[in-house]
């Protein structure tokens, strides 16, 4: 929930980090060349798989008609878009559905800093809750979600359909099968993800 998110040092210096760049957020309604282009360079930095074009995850994470707005938080730096954080906007809630960023300015720590904006963004337009996607236990490229503070994070519990506070023992590595990880996969994707 938005309202948990307390300030730490952390966040005060990835902002300052950060503070000669300019940023906007608005509406985020066409897919344009400059998008594609930084995709591209993300895609080929990254070390896990992701769909081959921005068109296309986009697709994946939208696969049928939204009645979400969808936003951008865009970050630059002068003229040169660095990054993009992709988000769905509801009532009471923003979800981030793709963050990309430039390699070249990964010591920013981009994607962290458009999740800072993110919440300033809310506090400022009165969201309570932000998704930023999922973790995955025994896997730990996806912790940096965490990122906004534990102390904050809920948890979706889909047994019993609930939000529940995240408890740092869900990331216990569970021994699965291949078949029980396609599966997992194909529920919370719709499509595998080795």
């Amino acid at each position: 929930m938005v309202e948990d998110v307390v300030v730490h040092k952390t966040h005060q210096r990835i902002k300052k980090l950060n503070r000669n760049f300019r940023f906007d957020i608005q509406e985020f309604t066409e897919i344009e060349q400059v998008h594609y282009a930084l995709y591209q360079k993300y895609s080929n930095h990254i070390k896990f798989d992701c769909a081959s074009t921005i068109l296309e995850n986009l697709e994946v994470n939208n696969s049928k008609e939204s009645v979400f707005k969808r936003m951008a938080i865009s970050v630059y730096d002068k003229e040169k878009l660095i990054a993009i954080d992709i988000l769905y906007a509801g009532a009471e809630s923003l979800a981030s559905v793709l963050c990309i960023y430039d390699p070249e300015y990964a010591k920013y720590s981009l994607g962290k800093y458009t999740m800072l904006l993110a919440i300033d963004y809310m506090r400022q337009h009165g969201y309570k809750y932000y998704y930023i996607g999922y973790l995955i236990n025994g896997d730990s490229k996806f912790d940096y979600k965490l990122f906004l503070g534990a102390e904050s994070a809920y948890v979706y519990d889909n047994e019993n359909r609930s939000w529940d506070k995240f408890d740092s023992s869900i990331l216990i590595p569970i021994d699965y099968t291949d078949a029980e990880r396609m599966t997992i996969a194909i529920e919370i994707n719709g499509f595998y993800a080795a």
